[in-house]
C-alpha cells in the first residue's frame, strides 16, 4: 500500500467483494491510519508508524476480504458447489439465526472492526478520559465517538 512516500488508500490499495459492503469502511479506515501516521511524523519526527502503514491497514483489509468471501459464500449459490457445502452455508445461516454471539460477530464484522495499534490505544485513553475540550458542548466527557466504533 506504500511505494516510496507515495501511500495509497481505498480501492487504489485494495479491491474487496461488494457482498460485505466493506470498500468504503475500508478507505475511510485507511485515511485514519495515515492521518495519525503521518501527524506522528510531523509533530513527533517519528517515522515509525508509517513505516507499519501497509501492514497496519492490511491486517483490516484481509478481515474484510474474509467476511465478504463469507457473505458471499453463505448467501450466493455456486452450481459447482457440492451438496455438502450447500449444507455448510445453511447451517452457518441457521447459526447467526440462533446464536447471540455468530449474529454479534456477523454485526461487528459489518459495521466495522475497532482499530488496533499504538495511535489506537493513544485515542481510547483521550476518549475516555472525561475531557472534551475539542468539542464545545459535548457532555459526559465523550468528545468524539467511542473508539472501536465503524468504520
Amino acid at each position: 500500500m506504500q511505494c516510496g512516500r507515495l501511500f495509497l488508500a481505498g480501492d487504489a490499495a485494495h479491491i474487496v467483494p461488494p457482498t460485505g459492503a466493506k470498500g468504503l469502511n475500508l478507505a475511510v479506515a485507511d485515511v485514519l491510519v495515515l492521518a495519525r501516521a503521518l501527524d506522528v511524523k510531523y509533530r513527533h519526527n517519528s517515522g515509525n508508524e508509517l513505516d507499519r502503514y501497509s501492514t497496519t491497514c492490511l491486517r483490516r483489509v484481509w478481515k474484510a476480504e474474509r467476511f465478504s468471501w463469507y457473505m458471499t459464500t453463505m448467501l450466493h449459490h455456486n452450481h459447482a458447489e457440492t451438496q455438502f457445502e450447500r449444507r455448510i452455508h445453511r447451517a452457518d445461516l441457521d447459526l447467526i439465526r440462533t446464536s447471540r454471539a455468530a449474529a454479534a460477530a456477523l454485526a461487528e464484522n459489518h459495521v466495522g472492526l475497532p482499530f488496533d495499534g499504538p495511535a489506537a490505544e493513544k485515542d481510547r485513553s483521550q476518549h475516555h478520559s472525561g475531557d472534551s475540550s475539542s468539542c464545545p458542548g459535548a457532555k459526559g466527557g465523550m468528545a468524539r465517538p467511542p473508539a472501536g466504533t465503524a468504520p
